[in-house]
């Protein structure tokens, strides 16, 4: 058949609101309570089976690290080759299966991530697994889960109806068959959409996957993975393998049939796997795909004749949010010395103001950081700026005696140079260097070759004409810039996200540039007219 019709593009999924007195507020607690209480070992499912290696490690609530909600059974050597062999096996089935028929079944995924029990469960778990607030957690649960993948769906169906026109005497085609082999999905801790979403994917176009989950955010990867199981989806098409790292490249980006490694985590480690596959090349059937959305250094960038208070707002949830732990947050601040001197009583009494606690808590506005890691490492950063005589702390601070908090921080930097300024630290750390008129092309330039990154950015100012320039000089500063907003906020319905430089393939998840990386056209070409004469109309003279 040659191609489909292009799917309506999809409205977004509604998101509850959690309001005193909801019914969804008395669910969502009564699940958080449950899972408090409950104790859940957690499998790897190969072949639609649940295995449990006796191999664990411990799953913990960061913002209460010495609960543990349950042991993960990790994968090893033996089930790493039993997912290979699944993989395989099952693409057999699964790329002969009609797109329309994957199509129902991912619609029926979707479906089942937006109903009880998964919705709640799900977000429940994003909550206390990854200490992600209400505000967030909602957005990120089975609601984005679900919106990932029927966005998945219509740009997949975008990519299927391209065709190539018939010819006189030959019907052409395009066939976008998935990749041969298997796909390598290496998913991050914050995002539990941007995990599933990096599993699925692949699936929806017709791979089939092998699922190494973070091992800080295997609980809430876990129920996806069931609710997807749930919904219809066949075994063998994801396999979910909670394993060490080490273990996972040897045994699975070594393979052979490695089709390609679709993979959400930091520049170093993307960089090992890239590396890894290139010394590899002699033993693949094919050569990888390698999709990658790694590190960030995100700016915001504020003109002298910028809304105040819309900066301040935008400071504060871009680089507080999530307690920083989001890729896009904003972790360097470039402001006109009028504008800071304005605003920084102001963001700093804002700052003061916010609710660092419990993500149970739903009046908390973050939470703590994700581990004993992260902390001891975040903490050395606000220790060395504390010491130091060329930056001053205006705010902020840390405390991991019940949980890994880390306080909004906020340091003001002479030096663009300065560590804070330049290195990602993946949490609420906010730092601050200012320019004046004289120095403005300067402070542009600082900002464009200080990082290696090119994640997102954001610029304030209300002169049309001058952001417009503003923009344009920051070209390949970020994937994504937000004007007057925030540096954070990115879905592949609105603005699909995704950096270059080292920050990533920029491939932007969901949308055709992602889904194209997962398909490998075969075009056929079927002759109606049978030609005969193997002469050539020009060699007649006259």
């Amino acid at each position: 058949m040659k191609g489909c019709n292009v799917r309506t593009k999809p409205d977004a999924t509604p998101e509850y609101t959690y309001l005193p007195g909801s019914e969804e507020k008395a669910k969502l607690k009564a699940e958080i309570d449950r899972q408090y209480n409950d104790f859940v070992e957690v499998p790897c499912i190969i072949d639609g089976k649940e295995i449990f290696t006796g191999n664990t490690i411990d799953m913990i609530i960061p913002y209460d690290h010495k609960h543990v909600l349950g042991k993960v059974h990790l994968a090893g050597k033996k089930e790493l080759e039993m997912a290979k062999e699944s993989s395989l096996r099952a693409h057999k089935m699964w790329e002969a299966t009609p797109y329309e028929e994957r199509f129902a079944i991912f619609e029926k995924i979707a479906d089942t991530l937006l109903a009880e029990p998964h919705r709640l469960r799900v977000t429940a778990a994003t909550l206390m697994n990854q200490a992600s607030v209400i505000a967030q957690a909602e957005g990120d649960g089975g609601t984005g889960i679900a919106d990932m993948i029927i966005y998945d769906m219509y740009s997949a169906s975008r990519i299927i109806a391209d065709q190539p026109d018939d010819l006189a005497n030959a019907n052409m085609t395009t066939e976008w068959r998935p990749l041969e082999g298997f796909v390598a999905a290496i998913t991050p801790f914050n995002y539990v959409s941007d995990a599933a979403n990096l599993a699925a994917a692949p699936a929806v176009v017709g791979n089939t996957v092998i699922w190494k989950p973070s091992s800080k955010s295997i609980l809430s990867n876990y129920y996806a993975m069931v609710a997807m199981m749930d919904g219809g989806l066949p075994a063998g098409v994801i396999n979910f393998v909670p394993c060490v790292s080490e273990l996972f490249t040897d045994e699975i980006v070594d393979d052979p049939d490695l089709a390609a490694i679709n993979f959400i985590g930091s520049t170093p480690t993307f960089k090992v796997l890239w590396k890894r596959v290139a010394q590899s090349l002699d033993k693949y059937k094919n050569y990888p795909r390698m999709l990658g959305e790694t590190g960030g250094k995100n700016y915001m960038f504020a003109y002298k004749d910028c809304d105040r208070e819309g900066l301040i707002s935008a400071l504060i949830r871009g680089a507080y949010e999530f307690q920083g732990e989001k890729c896009s947050a904003t972790s360097r601040a470039y402001i006109h010395e009028d504008v800071w001197a304005d605003i920084k009583e102001g963001l700093i009494a804002g700052i003061n103001s916010l609710k660092t606690g419990p993500a149970s808590d739903f009046t908390s506005f973050m939470s703590a950081v994700i581990g004993q890691e992260s902390f001891d490492e975040i903490k050395e950063y606000i220790d060395r700026a504390n010491a130091s005589d060329e930056v001053e702390v205006l705010c902020g601070g840390y405390d991991d005696s019940e949980g890994y908090y880390i306080y909004p921080t906020l340091i003001e930097s002479p030096r663009y140079d300065y560590e804070t300024m330049v290195d990602e630290i993946f949490g609420p750390i906010l730092s601050v260097y200012t320019y004046n008129d004289n120095q403005l092309e300067e402070t542009l330039d600082v900002l464009d070759t200080i990082t290696p990154y090119g994640l997102t950015g954001a610029v304030m100012c209300s002169d049309r004409e001058v952001l417009q320039k503003l923009v344009d000089r920051l070209r390949y500063t970020s994937g994504v810039i937000y004007c007057n907003e925030k540096s954070t906020g990115a879905s592949p319905r609105y603005i699909p996200f995704g950096g270059s430089r080292m920050s990533g393939t920029n491939d932007k998840p969901g949308t055709v540039g992602n889904l194209i990386h997962f398909v490998t056209p075969r075009t056929i070409k079927d002759t109606t007219v049978i030609q005969k004469d193997w002469g050539w109309p020009l060699q007649v003279e006259e």
